[in-house]
């Protein structure tokens, strides 16, 4: 249902897009809806604050993915993640973030931005307060949907996995990726195994 949606070509004119970052974001979609009749999705962004020593390495995404799947595997909700690094001017990178739940399990979607403003203050040791954006408006200040349950024995199925493809690609444009040329990974995700 992700793979050659026509929303795919609607996006591609608003921005140029790193091809391997959109496969693997298409991929997880298209595997975790697959194992999963109903799955939550939920994106949100990570920003360091104003001020934060300089950030050389990944380690605290990493971190920070390693708790919240763990934290959401504890509770049943089985967990798949992606996460993608941007930096073009700022002192700082900042990190879109995908997480992908089980729908049978959890529904509201709220709570989420709760839990990563816990896990990625304690893990920056600062207050989480305006760092972590629920991803509900636009630049213009429109609302963008999130937390979008997918169901698959719904009528609706189609266009919800349109909706998704519109939340979720914006983590795949090229803009903001390996300008800086440090080496560093800009994208980490859940590994795709039959669970």
């Amino acid at each position: 249902m992700f793979t050659g949606n026509h929303v795919l070509d609607e996006l591609k004119r608003d921005y140029p897009y790193t091809d391997n970052i959109l496969q693997k974001l298409i991929q997880m979609l298209e595997f975790y809806a697959g194992i999963h009749g109903k799955a939550l999705v939920v994106r949100f962004d990570l920003k360091y604050p104003e001020g934060y020593r300089e950030v050389y390495f990944n380690d605290s995404i990493m971190k920070f993915s390693a708790y919240i799947v763990q934290f959401y595997k504890n509770q049943g909700y089985d967990p798949c993640y992606m996460w993608v690094r941007e930096q073009e001017t700022s002192l700082h990178p900042h990190y879109h973030f995908l997480i992908l739940l089980n729908g049978n399990k959890v529904r509201s979607y709220h709570y989420v931005f709760e839990t990563a403003k816990s896990f990625w203050g304690n893990i920056l040791g600062v207050s989480p307060l305006g760092l972590v954006d629920h991803c509900t408006k636009g630049k213009d200040g429109t609302f963008h949907e999130n937390g979008i349950l997918l169901v698959r024995s719904n009528g609706n199925y189609c266009e919800r996995c349109s909706d998704v493809l519109r939340q979720v690609s914006y983590m795949a444009k090229f803009d903001g990726k390996g300008d800086y040329l440090d080496g560093l990974r800009n994208f980490g995700m859940s590994r795709l195994h039959r669970r």
